[in-house]
């Protein structure tokens, strides 16, 4: 009987309730809020001296769509997301924060971050108001949101400014749905017509907030246990969410154009194992953050193995767990519903491309699913006595002395815990302080890594530091000899120093090793002209121009290339040579 009362006892840490609780904010005490601001504000302080990485560059430095207010309704007209050697995408809302950041501070990064921090704050008193109408419970609703605020996991969508877009997008998600959940206590068509204003602030922020209208539906079927009975009736308010859904499409389609649309590609199967991977390298990330990295070695599951296996069951549970619980703990259901619907816009992801398919900041969403569930946990583990862990003990068998102190004791594990979260955020930044930091965190974590190498390479080399860039070059292709990246950048270091053999022989290994890789062709095009092979320079330059469109770091390069074609046309030269 004790074992059962236990039971029912835990199972009702994940009740739900409905209606939602009248007041729409939960009741804490003011210092609870100055509590979850100034650790939220004083985990991420240093990371306000951190500089531009990656796609920050092409996205907001170089970026002349940004560089200016009188750009700022441009973006909600046309599809602008970067320089031109970007792919155009349509996320205005994002753009526009870009705008205004460059009007107030140019390209001091600290504005950016002081934005993408203010953010993640509102993100997370969004997460309390989002527990709190599911819970009614404000100490649940108040740990659920101080965890999802000083997660680690949480660094990268923080520190990255271009990931503010996974920022902006959840907040406006959790608005939205907040604000359904308002409706449905009282139905009024305002707040119907705000929680679609916040979809649509959702929509502009990022395209992946489409999967808002499944996570509605699920709150209506899961929490309200709405079913076959009144279908029509309880589905009418979802008709503005799929209307806004479809309206957003055909707007972005009519924008970014079909033919600059990715095309999709690739085998199902292979598609629906590599989301089930990455719904479980997220899950294992947000329950134990160590291996933080902004670069991980994740490609195309492709082969069905036990890993594979694992992953598509982990999913399934997820799934099954949403139907099995509705009855019995609708909160964990929930939550079990919105962490894989949360990660549904990367499913299609390995149809595209088979490059960064797994990114920590694209889960940030998801991560809502965590604190939903582990709030309610805390909240309980915070307040048990001797009773609450078995309704049935008798008072005996612990004294009000040992009540108290095993209270405290577990008071303080759960202080122990987010202090520890604390800290491991405040290590974790200095790491992004700039390319160079980032990059060698990357390879020293994982000295297979590619991408760590051509980047840590590039970062001496962008400093006029050749000598190390070449050590790090020629350390790497000790490893990866079929790398057509390094051996080209090798390259390039050896033209500028005048060693024009060992380049020209980099050049041909690089064409060699990686055939479909543009700028070696370029380059060996530059040492060819410059020998007076005018004839093998043209068809270098010619292979150039057919390899380069959509290859990064190539667009400066094109108009070059056409220039040096139409001057040296006309003249062949000597007969053709062969590159490899």
């Amino acid at each position: 009987m004790l074992d059962a009362a236990a039971g029912r006892a835990w199972v009702a840490r994940f009740a739900a309730v409905d209606p939602p609780p009248a007041p729409w904010c939960p009741p804490n005490p003011g210092w609870a809020w100055l509590l979850l601001i100034a650790s939220t504000v004083a985990i991420y302080a240093n990371s306000l001296p951190n500089g531009f990485h990656y796609d920050d560059g092409s996205m907001i430095v170089t970026n002349p769509a940004v560089h200016g207010l009188d750009r700022l309704p441009f973006h909600f007209v046309s599809a602008t997301a970067g320089n031109e050697e970007e792919q155009p995408s349509y996320r205005p809302l994002v753009m526009a924060t870009y705008v205004l950041n460059y009007a107030w501070g140019r390209t001091d990064p600290t504005g950016y971050h002081v934005v993408n921090i203010g953010l993640h704050l509102a993100a997370a008193c969004l997460v309390i108001l989002l527990v709190w109408n599911l819970t009614a419970d404000r100490l649940a609703a108040f740990l659920g949101g101080l965890l999802f605020a000083l997660h680690p996991i949480q660094t990268e969508a923080v520190n990255y400014i271009t990931a503010r877009s996974s920022v902006l997008y959840s907040a406006a998600v959790l608005a939205a749905v907040v604000l359904f959940i308002r409706y449905r206590r009282s139905p009024r068509p305002g707040m119907l017509a705000w929680a679609s204003l916040s979809y649509a602030a959702a929509l502009l922020s990022k395209e992946a907030a489409v999967v808002v209208p499944v996570l509605l539906v699920g709150y209506d079927v899961i929490i309200r246990r709405c079913g076959r009975r009144d279908l029509v009736r309880w589905l009418r308010p979802h008709a503005a969410f799929a209307l806004l859904t479809l309206a957003f499409l055909g707007l972005r389609r009519t924008l970014l154009g079909a033919a600059t649309l990715p095309a999709a590609h690739g085998d199902p199967l292979v598609a629906m194992m590599t989301f089930a991977a990455i719904v479980k390298k997220t899950l294992v990330g947000q329950l134990a953050p160590v291996s933080l990295s902004v670069s991980h070695a994740f490609g195309p599951i492709r082969v069905v193995n036990a890993d594979a296996l694992l992953a598509c069951g982990l999913l399934a549970a997820l799934l099954v767990a949403s139907a099995a619980l509705r009855r019995r703990a609708p909160l964990a259901a929930f939550a079990a519903w919105w962490f894989p619907v949360g990660l549904l816009p990367l499913a299609a992801l390995p149809m595209i491309t088979s490059l960064a398919l797994y990114q920590e900041n694209r889960g940030y969403l998801s991560a809502v699913a965590l604190a939903m569930l582990v709030g309610p946990v805390m909240a309980w583990w915070w307040g048990a006595d001797a009773r609450a862990v078995g309704e049935g003990a008798p008072a005996e068998r612990s004294g009000p002395v040992v009540m108290s102190v095993a209270r405290w004791l577990r008071r303080g594990l759960l202080v122990g815990l987010f202090t520890a979260m604390a800290v491991a955020v405040i290590q974790r930044n200095p790491v992004w302080r700039d390319d160079l930091t980032l990059w060698t965190d990357v390879l020293n974590k994982a000295p297979g890594n590619q991408a760590a190498y051509i980047n840590v390479g590039g970062v001496h080399q962008a400093r006029g530091d050749l000598d190390a860039a070449a050590e790090v070059y020629q350390r790497a292709l000790e490893r990866f000899p079929n790398n057509g990246i390094l051996h080209n950048n090798l390259g390039v270091i050896y033209r500028s120093r005048g060693a024009l053999d060992r380049a020209t022989k980099a050049f041909q290994a690089a064409i060699r090793t990686t055939p479909g890789f543009a700028m070696p062709y370029f380059n060996l095009g530059l040492i060819l002209q410059g020998a007076g092979y005018r004839r093998e320079a043209i068809i270098a330059y010619e292979r150039f121009l057919e390899l380069a469109p959509g290859q990064q770091g190539t667009a400066p390069h094109i108009l070059k290339a056409k220039e040096r074609l139409s001057a040296l046309r006309g003249d062949q030269g000597r007969a053709p040579g062969n590159f490899n």
